[in-house]
């Protein structure tokens, strides 16, 4: 299967919330969740920028 990041064409290898992503993709949605999550130093939504590409492919994802 190939990665459900848009634009790419990789091997999936991992998953990000039941979407299947390579490596790259993956890792670049982990580290911007890590960045959100933290204290007053996050990202806020609209910066998700990774995740909001992928968001609509979550079944449980909420795009505001």
């Amino acid at each position: 299967m190939k990665c459900r990041y848009p634009g790419c064409y990789q091997p999936s290898t991992k998953s990000w919330a039941l979407v299947e992503l390579c490596d790259e993709h993956q890792g670049d949605i982990r580290r911007e969740t890590d960045k959100y999550y933290r204290s007053s130093g996050g990202v806020k939504q609209e910066g998700r920028i990774n995740y909001l590409k992928i968001a609509e492919l979550i079944p449980w994802s909420r795009r505001d």
